[in-house]
């Protein structure tokens, strides 16, 4: 049994990196921008698609595929703010009605992606790649799959604490996060700034559906479905960035480790680890609720949580 819940925690590792990546971009969008952008899913689906479709069909290498993924969903997410969600900022909307707005754009994004998959008979898929072990021990296998994905979550982490924490531009993304009419007067180029968070935000969406691709079939909905574990984690958290990847983590552990020993000794189900997620959220907003919802600083953005 032990090797088995060995192999249940990297599964739970690699699951809970791609929490992470999704976590990221939310994040940084929430803190810098103040904004709930729930068609974040749909950044994920098209990264999702993009790469599969490239190393399908064309027979591209996953790290090249996960260059256009990141480049697909980045322009897709500077396009969703460019020409919705400053519009409706610039006329007085309101955080509510921006949020509602992120929420129909995703649903045209999805049912978009649904129109052009049924009529390519791709309603599902994969990214083949080849995958083989690298060491196995009874029920764990470390595959060259488990040696990519949870390295580049780590290394992603690592490039956005460098960037918003030693470098100009990273000062200037959080001097809008805290104000950005002060951030302007400064001689900020905020829109400039806003534009690289999008894109930031966007491409990191991207990557985690790339990755997802190439671990699990992909669908239309795919994005909607793991972005529900993506505001878990930044609920619980906090609204940090990096509490929010750490908390990625946490819940991939959480829920496979969980769902699997629920199942060893009471028999529920694999398929309602989500109970697990959300009993966790609902603890976490019973104590936590206040501080998760202010989203307010560029120095609380860069916090553990």
């Amino acid at each position: 049994m032990l090797d088995q819940v060995l192999d249940t925690v990297l599964n739970g590792l690699l699951v809970g990196s791609l929490y992470s990546l999704m976590a990221l971009g939310l994040a940084l969008i929430i803190a810098s921008v103040k904004i709930y952008n729930w068609a974040h899913a749909e950044l994920v689906t098209v990264g999702a698609y993009v790469a599969a479709l490239l190393v399908n069909l064309s027979g591209a290498s996953i790290f090249l595929s996960i260059g256009f993924a990141f480049l697909g969903s980045a322009a897709l997410a500077l396009g969703m703010d460019e020409s919705l969600f400053k519009p409706h900022e610039k006329r007085g909307s309101t955080g509510i009605q921006i949020m509602v707005a992120t929420i129909a754009v995703g649903l045209i994004i999805r049912y978009t992606v649904y129109i052009y998959a049924t009529a390519e008979s791709l309603l599902t898929l994969k990214a083949n790649i080849p995958v083989s072990n690298l060491w196995t021990w009874g029920a764990v296998s470390v595959s060259t799959l488990d040696v990519s994905i949870i390295p580049t979550t780590v290394v992603a982490i690592v490039l956005l604490f460098l960037l918003l924490k030693k470098t100009i531009v990273g000062k200037q993304i959080r001097a809008m996060a805290d104000n950005p009419d002060l951030a302007r007067v400064s001689g900020i180029k905020v829109k400039r700034t806003r534009r690289l968070v999008w894109i930031i935000a966007g491409g990191t969406a991207g990557v985690a559906g790339a990755l997802w691709s190439a671990y699990s079939l992909v669908n239309p909905e795919i994005g909607w479905i793991l972005l529900l574990d993506a505001f878990a984690a930044y609920i619980v958290g906090g609204p940090s960035i990096y509490g929010s990847a750490a908390a990625g983590f946490v819940l991939g552990l959480v829920e496979n480790t969980g769902s699997y020993l629920l199942n060893q000794f009471f028999g529920v189900p694999t398929q309602y680890k989500l109970l697990i997620t959300f009993s966790l959220v609902v603890v976490v907003l019973l104590f936590r609720a206040r501080s998760v919802m202010k989203i307010g600083s560029g120095e609380r953005m860069l916090s553990a949580g």
